[in-house]
This record gives C-alpha cells, structure tokens and sequence, in this order.
C-alpha cells in the first residue's frame, strides 16, 4: 500500500510487441507524407479558395508548405486564379515584391470596402466656414481642417465626429494674386511681389499669425506658388516656391522665412508650379513652356540644371492658364489637359496622347490617393509599379488611365457610367457627376444631388452607396434652404477604408469595417448602453438603406428589361392600357 491508501501492483517488464505491417492503421500515417504528395497545381486551386486567415497560417501545417509559402511564382499563380478579372499591370496595395502578402492585404481589404460595416457621421462647418476651398484629412489623428478663401478663415475639429470645432482668421493679405495651402503652411503672394505665410496645425496651434518673408525678392507680381507635400522641413531645406511674371521662380524656407533657391526659367509669366520638395520642380509659364529643374533645394547646395522638355504645348494653346497639370515624380511623367485634350509628357521628352471620343470633354481628373506618385517606380514590385488617374467627362463617364503607360494612344484601363447619370435630371450648369477620387481597389465619384457611390477599378461594376441623405435640418442650418448640395471633395485613406465626402460646409465621414474603435468608444472610457443601442440601430437603418438601394436598382433594370426586351414586350400595364383606350376614345370622337 501507498501513502494514499492505494495499492501497489508489481509490473513485470515483459519483451516489446510488434505490430505487423498489416495491422497498422491508416490514421497512423504522417500528414506531412500525404500532404507532401499533392502536387502544386492541386494546391494552388485549393489555396485559391481560402480566407487571408488561412493563407497567414498555411505555412504552419507542414514542412512542404512552408517551402511553397516562400515561392513567389506559385503564389502569383494564386493571385491569378484568385483574381482572374485584374491584368498584367495594377497598383499593388502594400507596394511589395511577395505575391502572398499582396493576396492576403487586397483579399481583406476588399473585404472590408465591399462588404463591411458602414459607419457615417454627418456634420456642418457653416458657423466657422462659408465654404470649403481646401481641405487636409489626418486619419491617424483624427484630424480635420478646412480652409475658406473667400473669407480667409480656418475650421479644424475632429475628423470622425466633428466635435471640438476651432475657427481662426488668417486674414488674407490685401492684393493677393496667388495662393497655395499645405499640410502645414499657407503660402501668399501679392502683386507688389510680397510673399506672407502662416503655420497652420502645427504642434496643436491652428494658425500661428501671417509672418512676411524676406522682402525685396520678387520684382513684379507674384503668379503662381507652390506649397511642397509632406511635412514641414528642417531650417535650410526648401518647403515651398513662388512664381513671377517676369519668369522668375524662388525657393523658400518656411521656418525662417528666407529664400534660398532662385530659377530664372524664362521671360514669360509662370503660370504652374509643382515640386516633391527634394529634388523636382516643374514649372510651366504663360508662353507654353513646360520646364523641368533637378537640384538639390538646401542652402549649402545651389545648384540647379534647367530642361525645357516642352515648348508650346498643343492642350490649349490661346490659353496656357486654363491648363490643369498633375505631376508623377516617381514616374517622371507630367499630365497636361483641358476641356478637349489630355496629354502625358515625361521628363526625357516622350508625348502620349488620350484619345477622346467625338463630343466628350473632360471636366476633373485625380490621381490615386496614395503617395506612389513620389516614389520612385520599381518594376520588380507586384503588378508593375503603375499610377492610374480618373478622368471625369462632363457627361458623367469616368475613364481609368495608366499615367506611366509607354505607348502614343493611351487606352483607357476601365471605362463606365456610373448609375446615378441615368437617375438625375439634364442640367446644363453642372454635370451629372462633379467628384471623383480612387485608390489602388475603388474609384469613388459624388454627384450633384450630394450622392457618393463606389465601384471597382478593374470591372467598372457597382459596388455599394458610400453616402448618406443629407438630413432638412442640417442643410437648413448651412445654407438656409433644404435643397441638395452638389459633391465638392472626396478624401479616402491610403490605408484603411475610410473617407470624408465635402458638400459645401458639411462634412460627411465615413467607414467601412470595425477600425477606428478608440474613436468610438472615445479615451477608453466604458460604453453607454444609449449610445450603443443607438449605433446598433443605425447600423441596421444602414444596411436596409443599402439593401433597398441596391434592390431597386435590379428592379428597374429587371423591369426595363421585361419591358423591352423580355416576355413583357408589347404588352402594356393595365394604367397604360386605359390611357391607350382613352386616347382612342378621344380620336374617334373628333372624327
């Protein structure tokens, strides 16, 4: 017996059984040799079908797959059967070289534009602004600042709730001829040749007073400036240039407010300038003129190389200052277009040429909201390393275009019609779609009844409604009328599904899928059971409302359709057979 009261059995050690090897059972066999046996096209369809939890953790099954995992043709070959719509050359979505983690982030991004959960807040500026000329969305701090240059005064609050409103004036100085906003500076230039700027959201102070610059530097009136992106640079770095009319350009450092770079382009006014802030500059003046100067903008570094790679440009020619440029650093290419025409020129000389269709004119044209057009293309990256833009035609067509593309005739990626040109009124003052944005997966376009919708970038196909209804009271709050506001701005993040759609002075933020959760449930305090039923029930509100948007529309094409071309042609309801009775009626009477 044991101290346990237990009894104590004697075990004698007797020789080991062996199993024959027929009495083994098949649940006996190793996973890793049966799995090690398939061969790679079978896997590849099997990964195919898998979630991005799955893929992350395949690599953890079995020795073989952790080998497969580090192959990146056969995860291009995945990519390919899992997204057999998207081509040879698309943005990727982390600008990396590994297909798998390209699969895995655009599989749960997609995920979460397309299907979750729709979170919107609605509110007004109008006791601060009169209207947004500008505007700067920080998503990581939840920042948001807008600007007015009518009245020269600045809101910030916050961006997700619009709560904390700031109002300050900036006090635009009198006889200012051009003007530039950044992240962090407002830059003026007046028609004496002055040159002002202010701080603005700089180390939590809104506006930190309109300071003048060096004097005594431009000669004749000021017609172009430039604030370059990013954050504020160091003392001796330049941060922002200004343009003359006798052709003159100066590089300037915000902090101390002394110039330090001066480029005589030509003699002719400038009339666009655009810099990245390191090492570009393009500069685009009033005779046609399209100049491209490297150097290195630092004090202690001067030396600047100018390249005339343009003379008289055929976009508009009787008037360069309706010219609209957009600029892709990374690319080397810069786009050039008005009501008729849209040209890409790049930096050693080549012209590529849109082609338009007889009687389209263009309206707007974007750039993707990310900042590959400052980085330096690298074809090694998935899909090519390309930058798309959006060209938005008055009559609410929207054209997909590779910026980087090589060839004379660009081609336009994707081309569709949005839904909502088709459900609003002819209207000769405004098109039917007035904003558009995109991003690597979606291009979001507002209309001018104050309407946002999303559709895929590779398919043209709708995707969901992005906005809400502008409730009566709020309009009659901002601009004294319930009537809609027509879409003025869109701001999407680079990196999450999220955005701001601007209608005058009201903002609307919106998001897709659980981020942002310390911004709801605030500084980590415990939740209300008010509020949170209330967002419970505005999440239901939601998806009704987009249920029964996306319902209505199969139902007028379903009954188009029938209508038209289905069972139902020829064949009238019973409303339209009375009125066809009454009319015949009517027509025998009179005979």
């Amino acid at each position: 017996m044991d101290r346990y009261g237990e009894r104590m059995v004697e075990v004698v050690p007797t020789a080991p059984v062996v199993a024959s090897p027929v009495e083994l059972s098949p649940v006996a066999v190793a996973p890793s040799n049966w799995l090690a046996s398939l061969p790679t096209e079978l896997l590849i369809i099997i990964f195919s079908h898998l979630d991005p939890t799955s893929l992350r953790r395949i690599a953890l099954v079995c020795k073989s797959w952790y080998r497969l995992t580090c192959d990146n043709i056969v995860w291009r070959q995945i990519f390919r059967v899992r997204f057999p719509l998207v081509g040879e050359t698309f943005t990727s979505v982390i600008r990396t070289a590994f297909w798998r983690q390209e699969l895995i982030c655009r599989e749960t991004l997609i995920k979460t534009w397309y299907r979750g959960r729709a979170t919107r807040r609605t509110y007004t500026l109008a006791q601060a602004l009169g209207q947004v000329s500008d505007c700067y969305a920080d998503f990581l701090r939840d920042r948001f600042v807008a600007f007015d240059a009518n009245s020269g005064r600045l809101a910030e609050c916050r961006m997700a709730s619009g709560h904390g409103v700031s109002a300050e004036s900036c006090s635009i100085p009198g006889g200012t001829t051009a003007y530039s906003t950044g992240r962090h500076f407002f830059l003026f230039g007046r028609w004496d040749g002055a040159i002002f700027g202010s701080l603005v959201d700089h180390k939590n102070i809104l506006l930190n007073g309109l300071h003048q610059f060096q004097p005594d530097k431009h000669s004749s009136m000021v017609t172009a400036a430039h604030v370059c992106p990013g954050e504020l640079g160091k003392p001796g770095y330049v941060g922002a240039f200004t343009g003359d009319q006798q052709g003159n350009v100066f590089g300037w450092d915000l902090r101390e407010g002394k110039c330090l770079v001066k480029v005589a382009v030509n003699s002719s006014a400038i009339v666009k300038i655009s810099s990245d802030g390191r090492s570009n500059l393009v500069v685009l003046s009033a005779n046609g003129d399209l100049n491209h100067v490297t150097g290195s903008f630092q004090r202690r570094s001067q030396t600047t190389k100018i390249c005339t790679f343009l003379t008289t440009p055929s976009v508009n020619q009787a008037n360069s200052v309706s010219i609209n440029m957009l600029v892709d650093y990374g690319g080397g290419n810069v786009v050039l277009f008005d009501d008729l025409k849209l040209e890409i020129y790049s930096f050693v000389g080549s012209r590529h040429v849109l082609q338009l269709q007889p009687g389209e004119q263009i309206f707007r044209a974007s750039l993707e909201e990310n900042q590959h057009r400052y980085q330096k293309k690298d074809d090694k990256l998935v899909g090519g390393d390309p930058l798309f833009m959006a060209v938005l035609l008055r009559s609410g067509t929207v054209l997909v275009v590779n910026v980087r593309e090589t060839e004379y005739h660009v081609i336009p990626a994707t081309r569709f019609v949005p839904q909502m040109v088709g459900q609003l009124p002819p209207d000769d003052t405004l098109p039917p779609v007035c904003a558009v944005t995109l991003n690597a997966l979606v291009i979001l376009v507002g209309s001018r009844d104050g309407r946002v919708e999303m559709y895929d970038i590779v398919t043209g196909d709708f995707c969901r409604k992005v906005s809400e209804r502008v409730g009566k009271r709020i309009l009659a709050n901002s601009i004294g009328r319930a009537e809609s506001i027509p879409v003025s701005r869109i701001l999407i993040d680079e990196k999450l599904a999220a955005g701001v759609v601007v209608l005058g002075p009201i903002v609307q933020f919106f998001k897709f899928g659980d981020f942002y959760k310390e911004l709801e449930n605030g500084r980590g305090g415990r939740k209300s059971y008010s509020k949170e039923k209330k967002r419970s029930v505005d999440e239901v509100q939601t998806r009704i409302d987009d249920y029964e948007y996306q319902r209505d529309q199969r139902d007028r094409e379903y009954d188009m359709f029938i209508k038209y071309n289905g069972e139902g042609a020829g064949d009238d309801p019973e409303e339209e057979q009375l009125e066809l009775a009454l009319a015949l009626s009517a027509s025998i009477q009179d005979r």
